[in-house]
């Protein structure tokens, strides 16, 4: 799901409806209309002025959930018109996708482990990492748009810089994998959400990556 920065609009996708997107106004929580793309989308973003709508999907049956991806969907927010489409000429098997907070860069992680950033306007590759073996489980960029995060599907967290692709830091932690990650506002500090621990339990982590320390 994704909640636009105005608060007016919430688009909510599952795997039960997995070409549908909901268009749900909030606080009210009144449907308003329904959008539709070819198959589950892997990217659900309003950008940060809240009147666009973006929808990053694989390219295959509806349903597919690992296969090429190469197009992505958006609509005015309101009329919920659909405006241009980009497509991005994105290697197979993808597993993350994430908007800037500028929506300039989207940040797209694969099964295989690897990144890209790409240039929202253009659909340039702005950069190409690695440094992970299992699956991206999620990725974010730094609200001041300098770096880069990433966690695997183990105890791995990594952060890199945009501009020259120089990776900065591999934060590890006592987890079994990490699921998500987020910068705070302050582009200082990282939550992590993982899982770990004899029960498996979920929690939430927090790193200074001036200092590479959890501070929580």
């Amino acid at each position: 799901f994704s909640l636009s920065r105005d608060g007016k609009w919430l688009a909510v996708n599952n795997r039960a409806d997995p070409t549908r997107i909901r268009i749900v106004a909030w606080p009210s929580r009144n449907e308003v209309t329904n959008l539709f793309v070819p198959s589950r989308p892997f990217g659900l973003n309003f950008t940060p002025d809240s009147q666009v709508l973006i929808a990053d999907y694989h390219e295959g049956p509806p349903g597919l959930t690992v296969a090429q991806a190469r197009d992505t969907k958006q609509w005015k927010a309101g009329s919920w018109e659909e405006a241009r489409a980009l497509n991005m000429p994105l290697k197979p098997h993808v597993s993350k996708g994430r908007l800037s907070y500028d929506g300039r860069l989207l940040a797209v992680g694969y099964e295989t482990g690897e990144i890209e950033i790409w240039k929202v306007e253009t659909g340039h590759l702005v950069a190409s990492l690695s440094g992970f073996s299992s699956r991206i489980q999620d990725v974010a960029i730094s609200l001041d748009g300098r770096m880069l995060a990433a966690a695997g599907l183990d105890e791995f967290v990594k952060v890199w810089e945009v501009n020259s692709g120089r990776e900065l830091m591999t934060l590890r932690s006592d987890t079994t994998y990490n699921f998500s990650i987020c910068f705070l506002p302050d582009s200082r500090r990282l939550a992590v959400g993982s899982v770990g621990g004899e029960h498996l339990e979920h929690r939430v982590q927090l790193w200074d990556l001036a200092s590479q320390r959890e501070l929580l």
